[in-house]
């Protein structure tokens, strides 16, 4: 007979660190059931799991970036999302880009503080690594909620703008880019790549 899975073989399935987070959200979900819990759990430990090894911890990371992150002491590279640069994106009035989070691949704010960060006003101070690998500091991310909580979007604001329009970055309109997530120690980082 099959041995029933537990909580442990789902924490070390958890492969982005938010094991915690999902055990909290399923033992509400199952309304004091705990099979219920565990039935939860199981699913989006494994949903999580498999998007993981979907999406590629490194899929079309360039190696000159994978080396400068690992010279900077970078570790846990995740790919966060892939985009068009759309015109707004490139205005300077808006000095944001903005991606839905449905368009998000793998997890990539660890802890409740960077979550309740994100979604407060001043946003969550981060550090991005732009195409030409050269580093912007004091960028912030936000997290906005719309249409009454049904859809979501993060914006990389407050200095955007110096990467849109550094000529060495080549950003235009139409242009695919790609968003990774990586930590300086506990400190979230980002590196935005042309493709």
């Amino acid at each position: 007979m099959p041995r029933k899975i537990s909580l442990s073989d789902l924490n070390a399935l958890d492969v982005d660190c938010s094991f915690d987070r999902m055990k909290q959200e399923a033992v509400e979900a199952a309304e004091g059931d705990e099979s219920k819990a565990l039935y939860f759990l199981t699913e989006s430990v494994l949903k999580g799991f498999f998007k993981k090894l979907e999406a590629g911890y490194d899929h079309g990371l360039p190696p000159e970036l994978r080396n400068h992150i690992e010279n900077i002491k970078g570790t846990n590279i995740l790919h966060v999302m892939e985009k068009k640069i759309t015109a707004s994106d490139l205005n300077r009035n808006q000095n944001r880009l903005l991606f839905s989070e449905n368009s998000v691949k793998n997890q990539f704010l660890y802890s409740q503080e960077e979550i309740n960060k994100v979604n407060q006003p001043s946003g969550l101070q981060v550090k991005v690594i732009q195409p030409c690998l050269e580093t912007i500091e004091e960028v912030e991310l936000k997290k906005r909620t719309k249409n009454h909580g049904t859809y979501s979007e993060f914006v990389l604001t407050r200095n955007w703008f110096k990467m849109a329009e550094n000529k060495m970055n080549h950003l235009h309109t139409n242009d695919t880019v790609r968003l990774w997530s990586f930590r300086k120690g506990s400190e979230l980082c980002f590196a935005l790549v042309k493709t």
